[in-house]
């Protein structure tokens, strides 16, 4: 059973000192974790009350880099602009993306994965939506915009292979990391291996990183974070 650590909302506007807290404890159990980037933040929650700010944001991104960490596109601005839709989920879910115009769609995804390379030197053909949602039409957006994996929804990789055979699609049920009986493992591995566990810099708090830590203890030796 293998566990991919995603952390979401990645952004020059996050709070540095809870992201600060978040990459000392990877540091300590030498860890390294799939970072998902909006490079335009202008949604509200994302903004920490102590923000990184866009220079010192490049310089951290290039020690993240040194480090071996991956990257991917989380978005544009992470704004709710879409439409509600339970694609890939049973839940009904908010969107940036889903409803929207194949041409308004591209053009987002186009712009965010620019300003990852242009501005950041960062190359990435991983795509992390806002709220996990999107519909058929970014699929086929990601698709001509060279993107290999997506990593959201719920159902199984094997099923999804079975209707979306361009881009692979890893699921995502659970938040944060907590540390599973070997039987619950046995039950999850054939429909999640990767397991995946997400984070945000947001909230990131005491309990967070308890739960962290405690999951790296563990289990650090089957932490992933290339896909």
């Amino acid at each position: 059973m293998k566990y991919l650590i995603r952390m979401d909302d990645v952004n020059p506007l996050m709070d540095k000192y809870k992201f600060k807290k978040f990459l000392e404890l990877m540091d300590k159990y030498d860890t390294k974790c799939l970072l998902a980037i909006t490079p335009n933040p202008k949604s509200k929650e994302l903004i920490g009350e102590n923000p990184i700010g866009k220079d010192e944001f490049k310089e951290l991104i290039k020690i993240l880099k040194k480090k071996g960490h991956s990257f991917a596109l989380h978005g544009y601005t992470h704004e709710n602009i879409g439409k509600k839709t339970r694609f890939l989920d049973v839940r009904l879910r908010t969107s940036e993306f889903a409803g929207l115009s194949y041409e308004e769609q591209y053009k987002r995804i186009k712009l965010g994965k620019e300003i990852l390379e242009k501005e950041y030197e960062i190359e990435t053909d991983i795509f992390v939506a806002p709220h996990n949602t999107i519909d058929k039409t970014t699929l086929k957006v990601l698709e001509d915009l060279n993107f290999r994996v997506f990593v959201g929804g719920i159902y199984p990789t094997f099923l999804t292979n079975l209707f979306f055979k361009n881009i692979k699609i890893i699921p995502q049920i659970f938040w944060r990391p907590r540390v599973f009986s070997k039987s619950f493992e046995l039950l999850l591995k054939p429909f999640y291996n990767p397991c995946v566990f997400v984070l945000h810099p947001q909230d990131i708090n005491d309990f967070t990183l308890k739960n962290l830590e405690n999951f790296l203890r563990y289990k650090k030796d089957k932490v992933i974070w290339k896909i």
